[in-house]
This record gives C-alpha cells, sequence and structure tokens, in this order.
C-alpha cells in the first residue's frame, strides 16, 4: 500500500554521498531556547494500532509538532490526538471519526485523496502521506488553539505488513508565543549541476540569484526571511541520465531526501527533472525538523532547461508551504479546500502560491495570506526574532 501525492510528498535520491563545503552554521535545533524536545516510543501491535504516547503542554506553549519515524515497511499516521482531564476526554483535535453532519461528497474525497478521511476533516487536518514516516503540526487551523494539559497521541500503521515493533516518536514544543513580526527560515541548497549551479558558483551566478531574489520575495509576503545556512554539491550517479539528475522512481527519491545535510534548517534538492512531470516535491506537510539523527526530509524541485526562472521560484516556495504546514487551497480536481477564511477557493490564476492550479504569468508574483504565514511561523524550523529596538 504504498500512496504518492504529487506535488505534496514525494522523495528524491543520492546514494547518500555529497560534496562541497559548508559555508556557515546557524545552530543546532537542540541549542534553541524556544523549543523543548522530548523523544519516546510507541509499541504497534498486530492490528496495527498504537500505546497511548503521553504529551504534557504547559502554559505558554503555543504550538507543537509530533513526529513519527518507522522502518521501510511502516506506513504510520495520527490516529487520534487528544487532551484528557482525570481519566476524561475534554478536547479531541485528531479523531479517525467522520464530523457529524459530514456532507458525502467531502467524506469521499477525502477518503480517497488522503487515506484517511476523518483525520483530514477533523479540527487540525492530518493526513496518510508516506511510509516510513508521518507528522503532525498544532495548531494548522487558524480557529483552533493548543490549551494547556496532559494530551494522548495514538498512531495507526496504515501498512500491510502488520506485526509488533516499536515507531519512535519526538515531540516538538514551542514554549515562546510566535512574534509574526519578524522571522528566519535556514535553509541548505544541494546542487545537482542543473542549469549549471554549484556551490561553488552560486553566490556569483546571476540566473541563480535572479532565482533567490523571487524565492525571497515571496516568502517575505510571510514576513520570513530566507537566509542560505550552507550549499553542497549532491555527487551521486542514481537518478543521472547522462550529465542530468533525473528522479524516475520512488525509491530514488527516498534515498536522496536521507541524504545530504543533516544541520538543522530547510533542505532544498535542486535537480533536472521529477518522475511524473512534478515541478516540485515535499517529503510532508509540516516536515520533519531535521537533526543527526531524524535526516529523512526536505524539499525538490527542478530546473528545466527551458522557461522562466520565476516560475521555478514559485514551484519551490509551493513545495516549502507544503512543508511548513500549508495543504493547498483547494485539491486539483475535488472539492477539498483548505481550512483558511482568508483564501479563495477559485483561485484560478495562481494568485496565491498555495493553489494547486498555478499560474502561468512569470511576471505576477504569487503570494502567502496573512493566515499561511501564521501556520508556518509555527513550524520548529521558522524561527521568530525579537524586533530590533527604536532608538529615541
Amino acid at each position: 500500500m504504498k500512496r504518492l501525492l504529487l506535488m505534496v510528498v514525494l522523495l528524491l535520491i543520492s546514494d547518500g554521498s555529497y560534496a562541497g563545503e559548508k559555508k556557515t552554521s546557524f545552530g543546532n535545533v537542540k541549542s534553541r531556547s524556544d523549543l523543548i524536545i522530548t523523544e519516546s516510543k510507541c509499541l504497534i501491535d498486530a492490528a496495527g494500532k498504537s500505546s497511548e504516547v503521553t504529551i504534557e503542554v504547559t502554559e505558554g506553549v503555543g504550538s507543537l509538532q509530533i513526529e513519527i519515524h518507522g522502518n521501510h515497511e511502516d506506513f504510520p499516521i495520527v490516529e487520534d490526538f487528544f487532551r484528557v482531564e482525570k481519566g476524561v476526554i475534554k478536547e479531541t483535535l485528531v479523531t479517525p471519526k467522520i464530523p457529524s453532519g459530514a456532507d458525502e461528497r467531502l467524506v469521499r474525497a477525502a477518503q480517497q485523496f488522503s487515506g484517511a478521511a476523518g483525520q483530514f476533516l477533523g479540527k487540525n487536518r492530518c493526513m496518510c502521506l508516506l511510509n516510513r514516516y508521518a507528522s503532525l503540526v498544532v495548531p494548522n487551523n487558524p480557529n483552533v488553539k493548543l490549551s494547556p494539559g496532559t494530551w494522548k497521541l495514538r498512531v495507526k500503521d496504515m501498512g500491510e505488513n502488520k506485526h509488533e515493533r516499536e515507531l519512535r516518536i519526538r515531540t516538538i514544543l514551542r514554549t515562546k508565543s510566535v512574534s509574526f513580526a519578524r522571522r528566519i527560515l535556514p535553509v541548505h541548497f544541494h546542487f545537482s549541476g542543473a542549469r549549471g549551479w554549484s556551490a561553488e558558483n552560486y553566490l556569483d551566478n546571476q540566473d541563480f540569484q535572479a532565482y533567490l531574489s523571487e524565492l525571497k520575495k515571496i516568502f517575505l509576503s510571510a514576513n520570513i526571511d530566507l537566509r542560505i545556512d550552507s550549499a553542497y554539491n549532491l555527487n551521486s550517479s542514481t537518478g543521472n541520465a547522462g550529465n542530468k539528475m533525473i528522479i524516475e522512481d520512488n525509491d530514488q527519491l527516498f534515498n536522496l531526501l536521507e541524504s545530504g545535510s543533516a544541520t538543522y534548517g530547510l533542505k532544498i534538492y535542486l535537480v533536472d527533472e521529477l518522475m511524473y512531470g512534478a515541478s516540485g516535491i515535499s517529503a510532508g506537510i509540516g516536515g520533519p525538523t531535521i537533526s543527526s539523527e531524524f535526516k529523512m526530509g526536505g524539499v525538490v524541485a527542478t530546473l528545466p532547461d527551458y522557461g522562466h526562472i520565476n516560475m521555478f521560484a514559485s514551484a519551490l516556495a509551493h513545495e516549502m508551504g507544503h512543508y511548513l504546514g500549508l495543504f493547498h487551497i483547494k485539491e486539483y480536481g475535488t472539492v477539498l479546500q483548505d481550512q483558511l477564511s482568508d483564501t479563495n477557493p477559485d483561485d484560478d490564476q495562481g494568485v496565491n502560491i498555495m493553489s494547486a492550479q498555478g499560474s502561468n504569468d512569470p511576471w505576477s508574483t504569487r503570494l502567502f495570506s496573512p493566515q499561511q504565514a501564521q501556520i508556518m511561523a509555527r513550524h520548529p524550523l521558522v524561527m521568530s526574532l525579537p524586533s530590533p529596538e527604536v532608538k529615541r
């Protein structure tokens, strides 16, 4: 049971090796004073159900990310996430139960699209993405607030290979309120040689700098400043066709996203072509926070020989939006919409960067909405910086 969600989740490959000089150091996730990181395990039984994992949310915690790391045969999803008081369930944010009164068309579409209709249509949207890994950012809905107290997590394995085993659980709690005034996202570029870009020439390459300028412009609409923390050259024969890096299957994608930099930040892989003609791919909706213990993750974007550089930057920004927790405004060819009030589901011109439709106008910069910016700011990779002091 392998699902492949184009433009949302796929994975790229390399033999695990890369070359290039690290340019700067931006710190490790464990050094962040505003994050509390706990690691635990849950037991999956032969029916694919897990034991309960307890997560204590204290006053002042505004958001959290749950990461579930399994093995190649695992296909995990968050089944339940609820708050209890004295053994009584007081609040449920994720559940497999279909919401009461839900439109039948929505239920069918959600089940077909996500593999888990209840979780997809719930208060805090969650979906079944791919084998090995699952994640949940809370809250990813502007109408949801994370209450302090004792929360319980249950995991389900959606795969066919049912047997008892353990999954690793990592919880990252953000202890300070998120500032929406000034934020920064460290990124790590991994170059395959597409368009002649490399770790050695990207700083002086005018083509790349135009690409980066458009990318930064898009993220500034969400008050997020992109900073390149490092740059590497991919060094792999896997996925290459002649002098091009062409990713042709899911195994190649998995291998790539498990390679590259393991430093804190968002890994970006630039290749010539992806399977099925995809222009970009994310390793999750609310993807993992990279560390030396949890290396899998990142986004992949293509750099064809033809087309406008602004369109390539928009495709990368779209996948980065997924990685930071955003869904499509409306899933292509379905009745499924996001849970935000400031996006337009009928945006067929691709004005918003998370439109599944896209835009054919390279001169019209696609932007994020304020609520989309609010959601991305909650991802642990996005750091809030204090506003500069005003001199009087």
